[in-house]
Parts: C-alpha cells; structure tokens; sequence
C-alpha cells in the first residue's frame, strides 16, 4: 500500500512534558494504515502512553519538539483547537487503561451516549442517541442493551465497563480507534473477550486500531504490525510474525523471554508429607449486603490449606471471591461462618493484642504497592515502622532496613526516597522488603505482580522464589493469571462464584482439568 494512503502517519517525532527540558519521545517513525491493528509494547516509563498523548494533541500534556503527525493527510500540529476537537470522537476514539477515565461512575450509560452524541451533534434528540446507543451495544453483543444503558458504571463490573467505554468510543464510527492498555486490569476470559470485541470493530466498521499493551499475549492475538518502544525509542518495528517469532533487537528477545508460560515446573520439588499445615480455612462464607437490600455470597463453604514451605495459588476471575478470602485471613473481614486456623490455632478465637503478635507471622503484598505506602512517609520510614515491634534500637532499624532493601534488590540509598519517586515496580520490591522485616512465616500476595509489565513482573517473582527459598517461606500467591501461578505455586485451588471448583497439583490442574471452568480459563490464556 503507498504511503499516501496511510490512515495514521508519525514522522521523526520527538515529544517533551510542558517545562521539562527533557525530551521523553526521539524520533518516533510510525504508520497505521487503513484497517490495520498496530501494537505498541513496551516497559513501563518507554514511552507508550506519551506517544498516544501527543497523537490526541491534548492541550497542556506534551510539546511535540519535532517532527510531525499526519491524519487522513492532514498535520494534527497545524489544525485549529476547533478542528482537532472535531477530529477527537467523530474520526478518532480512544479507550483508556482504566474505564473511570472516560465514564462518569454515577450517571447513568445512556445519558453519557446522548452527551458524548450531542457535543459533536447539536441536533440529536435523546431518542436518537438512545437507539444509536442501543445498536453499538447490540453489535457488539451486549446481551441485554437496555438494561445497560440504565444502569450507572458503579452498578457494572469493571470488565463490563470497559466494554461499554469501547462501545462510547465507537458510536460515532471512527476511523482510528487509540486504546491505551484497555486488557491490563482485566481477567484472562474478559481479556479475551475484549480483544475479541475489538477485532469484530476492525472486522465490522473498518476501524484502525493502534494499541498501547504490555501484554505480549495480547499483541500476539491482535496485532498486524508490533511496534517495541523503549526509553522513547521505537527499537523494533514490523509484521507480528517478525517482531514476536524472529525478534532481531536483544530488549525484544528479553521480553519474550520475560513472559510466563503455562507449565508445571513449581511443584516437582515440593512434598507436603511430613509437612504441618501452616493455614486452614474451614468452610468459610461471607455475605455481604447491596444496595437495594439484596444478599450476595461472596464466599460459600470454602476451604482450603496451606502447608509449611508450600507455594498455594488461587486463580479466577474477578468477583469470584479471591481478595475477599484475604481479607477475611487476614481479619481485615470477618466470616460469617467458618474459621481460619493459623499455625495450629484459630485467629476468630484470639484477642487483639494476641493477633498481633500472630500476624508478625503473617504478611500482606498488595497489587498497587504505592497504595499500601503512606505518602508522606519515606521507604525507609515506613520499613522502620515495621521493624520497631521487633528492634527498638533505632540504629539497628536503619542497619536493618538497608539490608531488607539491598535483599530485595534495591540500593540502600532508596530509604530516603518517597514511593512517589521509584516506579511501580522498584516500590513492588520495597514492599516485600517491609512485609520481611518481621521475618514471618507466611505472605500472602494478592495479585502482588498485575499491575506490571512483563519484565518487572519476572524480576519480582524471581525475587519471591529467592526469599521463599532462603526464608522457607509458605506463600499464597492469588492471581487471575493461571500461567503465571503455574510456573510459581506447588498447587492450584481454581475459585468461581466463591465456591473452590477444583483444587490440586500444578500438573494435574494444567494437564488434566476436570471441571469445564478450569478449563474454560486454560482455553482463555492468550499467549505468544
């Protein structure tokens, strides 16, 4: 196809944030041609959603410094503001990471259509936009489309959201439509079904997709072109087959390299006999009340047990009651029936200043780790903090906490600084420095690596299969990434609906599922 022809065109762009000196894109080179889907994959910090940023031509996010981006033949640098926002929505769409950035969380789905609708079309009638609403959401096989455009994003789970966000994003029929990691928070079934979604867009409208992911497994589904960035460099460009099967730049091949696979390797070394239980949860369930008076289980007659040494992983999909069985471990939510035992004793039994003293046994990794972090506390004080039950001596604590940071493959250095100054995953690392600084006996890591990218996500479980080892640590490892949780855990209890529907080894589970929902997750995986 001739050059002219291209949809989408980024010549030698080089891009800065407003008053930084510092250029954050070098001569960026990109097409999207007409009908096509081109993923951009990268680390966190290459410069992917900056990229995406200075396609919008938002006002105040970035100065372009050089170069020039073409659409439909025409420079988006030169248009006016009024142009660029008639090209925004009526000839290019765009679906974020998370749906809150595009949906107001407490208005209704249809009227967010009609005013999506009538700021480009003064005309429409809420008629209208409901019936143009109603046929994106029926094309896109939304079962019930009504009953969608009644309820408000807070009713909606977030997968279902982000299929609405597509669906706003593509009422007005563009011919590009910029998603910027709109997989990465979900579950691998609504994963699939929203990259499934998005090539029935391309197959049905003729839409271009350009595609900011650092999923490998998505890209491999989707794209036509790969584009890999890196320090705001694009190193490796061309075909899918090229870019993932026949890499020719070294940072390409460490990311493939990086990307879990699903195999069985965790278990073989691991015996559970002679081996005490070090957690049993014995027929626990939880309700919790909805607006609107209804009951929901949350947890139904769940049990399980993890044994001294083991790595135990639960995988499902959101809402299947994971992070709820964590906080009730952890008392952060109490059962209404059943119990939880911990190194022989049941936690509902003890007093307070007792559990305290049981959880220095037991630890928590969050899945956004600068969330677990006070803000106005440095790394180095908040492991302090968590040092003092069991080291008062506040020289020793400093001592200690570079240690815990040097043990998790940080420099001493980062005590001083504030979780706000690393990145996601160096603030990953100091998280798991302060949840061993009471050396406990169990961690419990609740979606602990979702948020990363693959070559991070690979360095933080190298440094848990490390402590782990070290430590002799038992670990529960929750995630709704089954092939991650494969190459890590000794065993595997499958969750849905609150209820355990499978459990056992990791090759058993992997080779030989029994129940239709394991196997509906294994068949889900997108991989290279």
């Amino acid at each position: 196809m001739k050059e002219k022809e291209a949809l989408l065109e980024v010549r030698s762009l080089c891009v800065r944030y407003p008053g930084n000196e510092k250029e954050i894109l070098h001569q960026v080179d990109m097409t999207v041609l007409p009908g096509t889907i081109t993923c951009v994959i990268g680390e966190s910090g290459s410069g992917k959603s900056t990229l995406l940023q200075a396609i919008l031509q938002l006002p105040g996010k970035v100065e372009i410094t050089q170069g020039e981006i073409t659409f439909c033949g025409q420079n988006l640098q030169t248009m006016s503001e009024t142009k660029q926002r008639a090209v925004r929505g009526s000839s290019m769409g765009v679906v974020f990471q998370e749906p809150g950035a595009s949906l107001n969380p407490i208005r209704r789905i249809g009227r967010q259509f009609y005013d999506a609708l009538h700021a480009h079309d003064r005309t429409v009638t809420r008629t209208e936009a409901r019936k143009m609403a109603f046929e994106i959401l029926q094309s896109m096989q939304f079962e019930d489309p009504d009953r969608i455009l009644n309820c408000c994003p807070l009713q909606l789970s977030g997968g279902m959201n982000q299929r609405v966000a597509i669906a706003l994003a593509m009422v007005l029929k563009p011919s590009l439509l910029l998603a910027d990691e709109p997989t990465s928070a979900l579950d691998v079934t609504v994963q699939l079904q929203i990259t499934e979604e998005l090539l029935q867009i391309r197959k049905q409208y003729g839409t271009s997709v350009l595609l900011i992911t650092h999923s490998m497994g998505v890209a491999a589904k989707l794209a036509d072109q790969i584009a890999v960035m890196r320090d705001g460099q694009i190193v490796e460009y061309g075909s899918k087959e090229q870019v993932l099967y026949h890499p020719l730049h070294s940072y390409t091949k460490e990311l493939l390299r990086a990307v879990p696979k699903l195999e069985d390797s965790a278990g073989k070394n691991f015996s559970k006999e002679s081996r005490q239980p070090i957690l049993e949860v014995k027929h626990v369930e939880k309700t919790f009340r909805e607006p609107g008076g209804r009951r929901f289980k949350a947890l139904d007659d769940l049990s399980l047990t993890v044994f001294e040494g083991e790595c135990a992983g639960i995988v499902g999909e959101s809402g299947c009651g994971k992070s709820t069985l964590a906080h009730i471990i952890t008392r952060l939510a109490a059962p209404n029936h059943g119990s939880v035992w911990f190194c022989g004793t049941e936690l509902s039994a003890k007093k307070q200043r007792e559990l305290r003293r049981t959880y220095r046994d037991m630890k928590m990794i969050f899945q956004e780790p600068r969330s677990s972090f006070d803000p106005r506390l440095t790394i180095g004080k908040s492991i302090r903090d968590a040092l003092k039950p069991v080291m008062p001596n506040k020289k020793e604590q400093r001592l200690e906490t570079e240690r815990l940071l040097e043990t998790a493959g940080l420099k001493g250095s980062y005590a001083d600084m504030y979780p706000w100054q690393v990145s996601v995953g160096e603030c990953q690392r100091a998280a798991i420095a302060r949840a061993i600084a009471q050396n406990p006996r169990f961690l419990i890591c609740d979606e602990a690596t979702s948020a990363l990218d693959v070559s991070v996500q690979a360095q933080i479980m190298e440094l848990l299969i490390r402590i782990r080892k070290e430590k002799n640590l038992s670990i529960l490892f929750i995630s709704h990434d089954l092939a991650l949780v494969s190459s890590f855990c000794d065993r595997i209890y499958v969750l849905n609906h609150g209820k355990v529907v499978e459990s056992g080894e990791t090759a058993q589970i992997i080779h030989a599922p029994q129940q239709p929902y394991t196997k509906k997750l294994i068949a889900s995986l997108l991989t290279v």
